[in-house]
């Protein structure tokens, strides 16, 4: 079973700008690991691939 990053499309060179359209640079790691611990949670992710600025959602899961 892939991680939900893999399932999203997002790739390990690529850069998240923004989650449901705050930008990153707004969050601390604390709010982002409670953000990201809520299992089923759907987020959408922009990210930034080169010089391509791409969107796709991610849904969260337990891995264990």
């Amino acid at each position: 079973m892939r991680p939900p990053g893999a399932e999203a499309g997002i790739k390990e060179e690529d850069v998240i700008t923004a989650i449901d359209g705050r930008p990153t640079k707004e969050f601390t790691i604390t709010p982002i690991r409670k953000m990201f611990m809520l299992d089923g949670k759907e987020y959408l992710i922009t990210l930034k691939r080169g010089s391509k600025e791409l969107q796709t959602k991610l849904r969260l899961r337990r891995l264990i």
